[in-house]
């Protein structure tokens, strides 16, 4: 096991920023200054450029002189090998307790540093959280999609239905999966639970790294941080076949994620929702014609997923010694 409760001191704890480019995001200059908006900023701010953009770091040099002095700046040009590998090498550089990841197209919600010092410092058995995320508007066939998906613990996204909550929450919520774009870490434990360049993830890849580590941990040591609400301000693509490429991205990541599960029943109800969810974007943007035949596809594909003899769709992965 990599970690017990009484790992982490109770001590004075710093934090990092990396943010991982691969654009030239218009709210990317909004995204850097929401990190300096408590009375906590970072010793660092890391950047990871992989965009192809020439004059990035120019569009940034600005921002950057206009950041406090106590913050050091590390800005690193890479090729474009991923996400997972951005976040893999911003460890290496990251001097601090605590690494928080950011993204181009999302803004930290206020003071959202002072409260991730707070939670860690506080919860010593604790080693990764994130916030929610206002979405800029969910429509009707999404809210359908999470409340079809709710039956699933690996696939159901909460940050949703807790993001609309009326009633008072508790201030952090266990779970074993952590989100993108706000993600933070104690850095000792990305030491030994390191991010996998070789996995090819962008969509999903705290998701996979955070059942990783609770895995690994034994317990519970996750959490989501429900008094922050960052803001995403999603840069929508208009292009059909980029649009399909991105789906098609999605659905083999998740489908990685349904390995990991330790429980076969599930993974297979996981499967098979999501082979149902999948053919069925494929029906309703098929032609006419072809759509009795697909439909068909979705029924013998449901039928098939229950089946027990397919061991490959309940396999999983064995937590690691660390």
């Amino acid at each position: 096991m990599p970690g017990t409760l009484w790992e982490h001191e109770m001590t004075s704890l710093n934090c990092s920023v990396c943010f991982p480019i691969i654009r030239k995001s218009p709210i990317l200059i909004e995204s850097i200054l929401s990190c300096f908006c408590g009375s906590i900023i970072p010793d660092q701010l890391i950047f990871i450029d992989q965009s192809s953009s020439a004059n990035l770091h120019e569009f940034l040099q600005k921002t950057l002189e206009e950041i406090p002095k106590s913050t050091k700046i590390i800005y690193i040009e890479s090729q474009i090998r991923g996400l997972v590998y951005a976040k893999a090498l911003a460890t290496l550089y990251c001097t601090s307790d605590i690494i928080i990841f950011g993204e181009d197209d999302l803004v930290l919600p206020s003071k959202y540093l002072d409260g991730i010092i707070k939670f860690f410092t506080e919860n010593l058995d604790q080693v990764g959280t994130c916030c929610l995320i206002d979405e800029p508007e969910f429509t009707i066939p999404q809210t359908l999609k999470q409340l079809l998906l709710r039956s699933s613990r690996i696939l159901y996204d909460p940050r949703q239905s807790l993001s609309r909550a009326t009633g008072k929450l508790p201030r952090q919520i266990l779970s074993s999966k952590l989100y993108g774009g706000s993600s933070a870490w104690r850095i000792s434990t990305l030491r030994k639970i390191p991010f996998e360049p070789n996995r090819i993830l962008h969509y999903t890849e705290d998701i996979y790294h955070s059942m990783l580590v609770n895995q690994s941990y034994g317990y519970p040591c996750t959490s989501i941080l429900t008094n922050f609400h960052a803001k995403h301000f999603s840069i929508t693509n208009k292009n059909r076949y980029k649009i399909n490429i991105f789906k098609q991205r999605v659905y083999e990541e998740f489908l990685l994620i349904i390995t990991f599960s330790p429980n076969p029943v599930e993974a297979a109800w996981s499967y098979l929702l999501l082979s149902v969810l999948r053919l069925s974007e494929i029906i309703l943007n098929a032609p006419i014609a072809t759509k009795p035949v697909l439909s068909l596809v979705v029924v013998f594909s449901a039928i098939d997923s229950l089946l027990p003899c397919n061991s490959a769709r309940t396999s999983y992965i064995m937590p690691r010694e660390y």
